[in-house]
């Protein structure tokens, strides 16, 4: 749950910086504007989101995802939902997407590619090649299940 409410953390200064460089445009309501009072490092610091998304990892382990619990595919399926499908979101920021592949071991992926694929993995296989593999596996699940229902 952790690491949910640093995605929400995230989303939320990432909404809120759109809206703060849109200020000066007439599309956005007037009670709105005057919301946005506060400069990005404020919110940042608000949020406590400061040290998140600029240290260096020393301040703090690199790990924050836990995913020792997940075992099935239904586990796995809603652990790329909620982190990894993100790095395929064209609206987040690039930064946000290498922290999410920052807070990740190698490792970790490639226990979760063996629970889907009974290949082995390559001893050379980055990690984005792991999530391309493993979202691919769901799409192509998704596909198929259409497929079968309109048969």
């Amino acid at each position: 749950m952790k690491s949910n409410h640093r995605t929400i953390k995230k989303d939320l200064l990432y909404l809120y910086e759109i809206f703060y460089k849109s200020k000066e445009s007439s599309l956005l309501d007037k009670k709105v504007v005057s919301r946005l009072k506060y400069s990005l490092g404020e919110i940042k610091q608000a949020l406590e989101l400061e040290n998140d998304l600029c240290h260096n990892g020393n301040s703090k382990p690199k790990k924050e995802t836990n995913t020792s619990q997940i075992v099935s595919i239904d586990q796995l399926r809603s652990f790329y939902e909620s982190d990894l499908r993100q790095l395929y979101d064209y609206t987040i920021d690039e930064k946000v997407k290498k922290e999410i592949l920052l807070s990740i071991s190698l490792d970790e992926l490639k226990r979760l590619y063996a629970i889907i694929y009974t290949s082995p993995i390559s001893n050379n296989t980055k990690k984005k090649e792991i999530v391309d593999k493993i979202r691919y596996f769901f799409r192509d699940e998704a596909r198929t299940k259409s497929i079968i229902k309109n048969i």
